[in-house]
């Protein structure tokens, strides 16, 4: 997908946004629910919110790709944590890679990810802020997992904004929907379908209890207002605390279906357990528009060898909780739980149905990107394992 010399000209803005703005120590995070006994569904939580269980698959090999594409693939940009290389991903140095992460020619600068002293997040554990045994390591190469399994004809843009803790600053996330606009707004003008991003996936949020934080919900509202009138189409995750206190940015959801003329509003997603019940961590409420699968997921994982274990576990009675040997996760595949994957799932869904009927991305109007998003959204609501909750208008445009 990269282009000739013959095609070279200027990149989206150079000037890299990601690390612009003066941090204000404010987070975003990912918190999937603790399922430490195996019983899908359980409320139980500890500290940590780890549910990630190595396991081994009987057949390891790569997802197929169903169908040659004809022009531009769909692209998932995933805001989330690092994507490793993985058999099941490849590289993004191979010749034609399934993920890539932009670099300082797109005019990206990828944020400081390392544990710092005044990043905030001094009282987590060492063991749980970085590497193997850390509450959100792998968390976005299992995202990429998910594609692969459910869109392997799509292909993704890696944007590594959230540590191995599940902590982002919300500077850098603000700063990346803004510089995803500008690549978008680029690639329509300079007409190069091949930089358009059709999905960008949000498996994180804001909670307005967390004490001391402040979050720019007029700045954030904004950024992914100007994105779903580009035609791209936004999934944020609902969260996973059992909660029906909106969570941000998956709570504009409600904000856009009621605002006039957004023709691509963003989607929040909560969990389904396998039997098709709402999962009991998953947040719920008016502003959470789908539900899909989020517990029990096999995916994607860095593989781990000799890593440490992690910090005891204590549930609230103070009793100990078994944890989970990261060096199970050898074999590089993981079950993981959460509002997370099951936003990713709908993610890759719409990518997917990008592609019915053998359609060609390659027209970039905004009237194009719209209703190529709304006709994609409707196929993935009448999926099976996809629910529909109160309040998602149906969007009226024909499906072909």
């Amino acid at each position: 997908m990269s282009a000739g010399p013959a095609e070279e000209s200027p990149r989206p803005h150079r000037t890299s946004l990601v690390g612009a703005a003066k941090p204000v120590r404010s987070y975003v995070v990912a918190d999937p629910p603790a399922d430490l006994s195996g019983t899908f569904g359980s409320k139980a939580k500890s500290p940590h919110g780890l549910s990630r269980t190595g396991v081994v698959l009987l057949d390891e090999r790569p997802p197929e790709v169903r169908r040659q594409v004809a022009g531009r693939r769909p692209v998932i940009a995933v805001v989330d944590t690092v994507i490793t290389a993985h058999p099941w991903l490849g590289s993004d140095t191979d010749p034609d890679p399934f993920w890539r992460t932009p670099d300082a020619a797109d005019g990206w600068s990828r944020p400081d990810l390392s544990p710092a002293p005044d990043d905030g997040l001094e009282t987590i554990a060492p063991s749980d802020r970085i590497g193997p045994s850390a509450k959100a390591y792998g968390h976005g190469t299992f995202i990429a997992g998910i594609v692969r399994q459910l869109a392997p004809e799509a292909t993704i843009l890696s944007l590594p904004v959230m540590r191995d803790s599940g902590h982002a600053d919300t500077n850098d996330v603000l700063n990346t929907l803004r510089w995803l606009l500008g690549r978008v707004e680029y690639a329509r003008t300079a007409d190069r379908p091949d930089l358009f991003v059709d999905v960008v996936n949000l498996s994180f949020g804001w909670y307005p209890d967390v004490e001391g934080t402040a979050f720019p919900a007029e700045s954030y509202g904004k950024a992914v207002r100007d994105l779903g009138a580009a035609g791209v189409r936004i999934v944020a995750s609902a969260g996973n605390r059992s909660s029906t206190t909106a969570v941000y940015p998956a709570a504009f959801a409600r904000e856009q279906s009621d605002a006039k003329g957004l023709e691509t509003p963003l989607v929040s997603v909560g969990a389904l357990d396998p039997n098709g019940k709402v999962a009991a961590y998953s947040n719920s409420g008016d502003w959470v528009r789908l539900m899909a699968p989020g517990t029990g997921l096999i995916s994607s994982v860095p593989p781990a060898a000799d890593a440490p274990l992690p910090e005891p576990w204590f549930d609230d009675q103070g009793c100990p909780i078994p944890v989970p040997n990261p060096n199970h996760q050898a074999r590089g595949f993981a079950r993981w739980g959460g509002t997370s994957f099951a936003a990713a799932w709908v993610s890759a869904k719409i990518a997917r149905h990008l592609l019915d009927d053998d359609a060609v991305l390659e027209d970039l109007s905004v009237e194009a990107t719209h209703a190529r998003a709304a006709t994609a959204l409707e196929a993935t609501l009448a999926e099976p394992d996809v629910q529909q909750t109160d309040g998602l208008p149906r969007e009226s445009r024909a499906t072909s």
